[in-house]
């Protein structure tokens, strides 16, 4: 399932993967989210604040999305 929680990330100065292709995955990918960052490159892009901090904030509203959808099973 591709979509709503899905965090897409790539680097503009990346060597392997062509710039425009997170572009076009997020775009097939209704509801998922796109982190672009300029002068990390392939591997520094693992490191980088503003992806790290956005992945954090992703996993924690993953996270409150699923317990939410749990309690509401559970009260069915």
């Amino acid at each position: 399932h591709a979509g709503p929680g899905m965090l897409l990330f790539y680097d503009e100065k990346d060597r392997f993967v062509p710039h425009g292709e997170g572009d076009k995955i997020h775009a097939l990918c209704p509801g998922s989210r796109l982190i672009k960052t300029s002068g990390s490159g392939h591997v520094k892009i693992l490191s980088a604040p503003e992806l790290v901090n956005a992945v954090d904030a992703f996993l924690k509203e993953e996270a409150g999305a699923q317990n939410v959808a749990a309690i509401r099973i559970a009260k069915l």
